[in-house]
C-alpha cells in the first residue's frame, strides 16, 4: 500500500510539473505590436474558440482594420474575414498549406463570396518566403514579387 501511495505521489508531482506547460499551449494569447507610424496591432489568439483576431489602430487610437482568422485544431489559420474600421467586410480569404504547414496559396473573395484573386507563395527549403505570384479571376498572372521579399508574418498560423 505504501508503494502505491509513493507511486501516486510521484505521478502527481510529474503532472504538476508538466501542468503549466500543458495549460500554456491552450492559453489565450494577446500581443501588441507598435508600428513606426504610431499605429498598433493587437492580436488575440483564442484556441478554445479557434479564433485569432488582429485589430489595427491608427495613431489616434481609431480602428482602421480588423482581421478575424478561423483556426484549425493546430491553431493554424484556415480562413480570414478582413473588415475596415467601420466594420464593413472588405474581403475574405481562404488558405491552403504545404507540407511544412506554411501558407502556399491564398484565395480572396468579396464580402458576398465572389472570387477576386489567388496568391501563390513559394518558399526555400528553410521556410523563407522567396516569391509571391498573384493571379486574377481569369487565372492570369498579374503581379510577381521575389528574392527581396520580406517574410510575411506567419501569424495566420
Amino acid at each position: 500500500m505504501r508503494a502505491n501511495k509513493l507511486a501516486m505521489l510521484k505521478l502527481l508531482a510529474l503532472f504538476l510539473a508538466l501542468a503549466p506547460s500543458l495549460l500554456a499551449q491552450d492559453a489565450i494569447k494577446a500581443t501588441t505590436t507598435m508600428h513606426a507610424d504610431g499605429s498598433r496591432t493587437e492580436d488575440t489568439i483564442n484556441p478554445y474558440e479557434r479564433v485569432h483576431t488582429a485589430v489595427t489602430y491608427n495613431a489616434g487610437d481609431k480602428v482602421i482594420q480588423r482581421v478575424v482568422y478561423a483556426l484549425d485544431e493546430n491553431n493554424l489559420a484556415t480562413s480570414a474575414t478582413v473588415s475596415d474600421g467601420k466594420g464593413t467586410v472588405t474581403y475574405k480569404a481562404e488558405y491552403k498549406r504545404n507540407f511544412q504547414n506554411l501558407v502556399s496559396e491564398e484565395r480572396n473573395f468579396t464580402a458576398s463570396g465572389d472570387f477576386i484573386r489567388r496568391l501563390v507563395y513559394s518558399y526555400d527549403t528553410s521556410g523563407q518566403m522567396t516569391r509571391i505570384d498573384t493571379y486574377d479571376i481569369q487565372g492570369q498572372l498579374i503581379d510577381s514579387a521575389g528574392k527581396g521579399i520580406k517574410k510575411k508574418p506567419q501569424r495566420r498560423r
